[in-house]
């Protein structure tokens, strides 16, 4: 079998782009032939003439198109395996798919189908506006920040979606967590064409032991929708729980000038740091506000076998089982988090048994064994299909 993976990389790299990596690397030690297409998002030159560019092409581009027709006729791969479009190559690589009879999975690794900027997230609060075929709020409400650019946005995702672009030529969606699975299937996706095959991630080989972790985590981003603003707040009502905040984002100056002494900011972590980060810690702290679709940090930390607090917002719920692998607080409560900090923090043993369940359920669920067999069940079912796999047009 020989498989396209297909992505356009962020401008700032992020857990698709990981994800991305992490696919070629597991197909190809699997004995699976992977070729690749692929653009960057940052050969954009940052000015206003390729930003414009950037959002034509994003909508429909004739030259990723012409290209993907040209590897097609080239690689002859027997599906193709699609990640992120926007904004280099656009859904005009699914109609070169489609043209030449190659079966296409996608991943659906955020809310792009049914949300212009892919969150269903804004102004601080989450937002199903945009749902259901109703683009035109990310305009109205400027999800962008910018008229033009949330008008841009909205325009791709309303053609998309009216002329099937993403529906028609992809065989399989694979959504990252149930509750994503369960959102396109409410916003009208046949459920037969929905399969969850959750992210990837590294089973550490000797588990770290969370009663004798000496700080509570978290790893993100620091921008509004992480919901670091509660864990702060809760840290100030738990003065007796030592809090580090690893990562970078807008949001970092501000966050930094409202912490109270037990709260210190790591910055980004590359990955070793990142994992020592993980084995000092007694539990993990996912705030966010958002509707998550998996929570990559998340099934790391448990990976390394800690157990986690996190909001009660979308994937969480079934990655945490509340009481089981973790404790949930509905989002935005940081009394309820202070609470749960401080319960969890005076109970090491507590502390032990959920971070061994859970990276038990991690081994289980998202370890690259499994990643595997699941990708290579939906590849044979989708070419199984196929009346003519691999030819050119």
């Amino acid at each position: 079998m020989k498989v396209l993976q297909v992505h356009n990389r962020y401008r700032l790299r992020g857990g698709e782009d990981a994800v991305f990596d992490n696919t070629i690397r597991i197909l190809r030690a699997g004995g699976v032939a992977v070729c690749t297409f692929a653009r960057d998002s940052r050969d954009l030159p940052d000015t206003t003439a390729a930003k414009a560019g950037a959002m034509i092409s994003g909508v429909w581009s004739g030259a990723a198109k012409r290209a993907m027709r040209a590897t097609l006729r080239r690689e002859r791969p027997d599906v193709v395996h699609v990640h992120n479009l926007y904004p280099l190559l656009s859904p005009s690589v699914l109609a070169a798919c489609d043209d030449a009879g190659v079966p296409v999975v996608m991943t659906a690794h955020n809310y792009r189908l049914s949300c212009p900027i892919g969150t269903h997230y804004v102004h601080g609060a989450a937002c199903m506006r945009c749902a259901g075929g109703h683009e035109q709020h990310c305009f109205l409400r400027n999800c962008r920040g910018s008229r033009a650019e949330s008008a841009g946005y909205a325009l791709r995702s309303w053609l998309a979606n009216r002329n099937h672009w993403f529906r028609r030529p992809v065989q399989r969606f694979l959504a990252i967590s149930a509750y994503l699975r369960d959102h396109l299937i409410t916003q009208g996706f046949d459920a037969d064409t929905v399969t969850v095959v959750p992210n990837t991630v590294a089973i550490p080989a000797d588990a770290t032991d969370p009663a004798e972790g000496s700080y509570a985590l978290f790893c993100g981003r620091l921008s509004e929708e992480k919901g670091v603003d509660i864990l702060i707040a809760a840290a100030h009502a738990a003065p007796e729980v030592p809090v580090r905040i690893a990562g970078d984002g807008p949001l970092r100056p501000a966050l930094e000038s409202i912490a109270p002494p037990n709260v210190r900011f790591l910055g980004r972590l590359d990955a070793g740091e990142l994992a020592a980060a993980y084995r000092g810690a007694r539990f993990f702290v996912a705030p966010a506000m958002w509707h998550e679709a998996f929570g990559l940090v998340v099934a790391e930390a448990m990976a390394h076998g800690l157990p986690v607090i996190a909001s009660r917002m979308g994937a969480h719920t079934e990655l945490i089982a509340d009481g089981a692998r973790g404790h949930l607080f509905s989002a935005g409560d940081d009394t309820a988090l202070a609470e749960t900090m401080h319960a969890l923090w005076k109970d090491p043993a507590r502390c032990r048994d959920m971070g061994a369940a859970a990276r038990r359920y991690a081994a289980e669920e998202f370890g690259e064994a499994r990643y595997f067999e699941r990708l290579i069940a939906v590849y044979q079912e989708v070419t199984a299909n196929a009346a003519e796999p691999g030819i050119s047009t």
